[in-house]
């Protein structure tokens, strides 16, 4: 394999009640559906409510985001890769974080 840069990110906020998680989720998810230009991706295995994306293309790299929420927690994970292969492992982040909550 080539060399080709990836980079992970997981974010995790804990709220003092469900309303105030909700309310951050709808919130970030909301935005991301303002800006348009992205395609939607499946959160099936997730058990979590998840709403995913991705975007990008060859030249400038390729991005999958995860915002879920769970209870309380409301987590987001990331990837941004130029190879294509490694676009699986946002989803993978999110379904390990939503089987540790």
């Amino acid at each position: 394999e080539s060399l080709s840069l990836s980079l992970a990110y997981i974010f995790i906020y804990k709220f003092d009640s469900e309303s105030y998680t909700d309310s951050f989720y709808t919130t970030e998810v909301n935005k991301v559906k303002e800006e348009r230009g992205y395609t939607e991706i499946s959160t099936s295995g997730i058990d979590a409510t998840c709403f995913g994306y991705k975007g990008g293309n060859l030249y400038e790299g390729y991005y999958y985001i995860f915002y879920c929420k769970k209870n309380n927690i409301y987590f987001h994970t990331e990837v941004a890769t130029f190879n294509i292969l490694r676009s699986g492992y946002s989803k993978e982040l999110a379904t390990m974080v939503a089987n540790k909550i």
